[in-house]
């Protein structure tokens, strides 16, 4: 049993995806879907009898944090403290390595040193008498390095900063980075967007130049995102549609 609807809160227009998945007596477990413009979240949320509606409120709630008071935000992660982390079905006890303004949270965990990244502060929570990690637990946090003189290389191999030496040539944009920035600035009715289309605005935009020789931007865009996905999971660049919205089309996984 499918359930799709539009739920209104404080005038915020929510689309809600809502799957039975299974019974165990009068417990009733369903898979949800909350969207908000371009982010979502899934859930899965066990209610007492089958009434679809209190699993969307509580999904509802869960995606807005009025039901995740034991979580984080972006905002309060703070670099080198401990905190649990939701991988799988499992917390995993990790240190906050990087916390850019924008994009993912990278973290390492802690006695294996593994590093992690994840788009949803939400998946954290506060470890009880958490600290900073230390060199011992396994999960090292690099400082920050220090900031040195710019410098260019002169025909002859001297560094120097004399006005007028040859400049470093500035580096070509990636082709993923540059389908992100497009997606990213898209109007929502040009949503999901073909790595066609993708590829199209940015170099009508500027964003990316082709190189000699490509002749299917399009298609190697494709397999990039694929590749990105396989890799990366959950917190990869991109997510694929849904099959009504037609096939080969992506949302940018914020």
């Amino acid at each position: 049993m499918r359930i799709e609807k539009t739920v209104e809160v404080n005038g915020k227009p929510l689309r809600v995806v809502a799957r039975l998945k299974g019974r165990n007596g009068n417990e009733h477990t369903y898979s949800v879907r909350v969207w908000d413009k371009h982010y979502f979240r899934d859930q899965v949320v066990v209610v007492d009898g089958p009434s679809t509606d209190e699993a969307v409120n509580m999904a509802v709630a869960g995606f807005l944090g009025t039901g995740r008071s034991s979580t984080v935000k972006k905002q309060q992660v703070k670099v080198g403290q401990e905190y649990l982390c939701k991988i799988g079905r499992n917390d995993v006890k990790v240190v906050a390595v990087s916390v850019p303004a924008m994009g993912s949270i990278t973290l390492k965990t802690v006695g294996t040193g593994k590093t992690v990244k994840i788009a949803d502060p939400a998946r954290l929570k506060p470890v009880p008498g958490g600290h900073a990690a230390t060199r011992d637990e396994g999960a090292h946090v690099a400082a920050p390095a220090a900031e040195t003189p710019t410098t260019t290389k002169t025909a002859k191999g001297r560094h120097t900063r004399e006005e007028g030496a040859p400049q470093a040539k500035k580096k070509r944009a990636s082709l993923m980075d540059a389908a992100a920035k497009v997606v990213a600035e898209a109007e929502q009715a040009d949503l999901p967007m073909s790595t066609t289309k993708m590829v199209e605005v940015a170099m009508s935009k500027g964003y990316w130049t082709p190189a000699k020789g490509g002749k299917t931007p399009g298609n190697t865009l494709y397999s990039m995102i694929l590749r990105d996905m396989q890799k990366h999971g959950g917190d990869a660049k991109f997510r694929r549609a849904e099959e009504h919205f037609g096939r080969g089309r992506f949302f940018l996984n914020r």
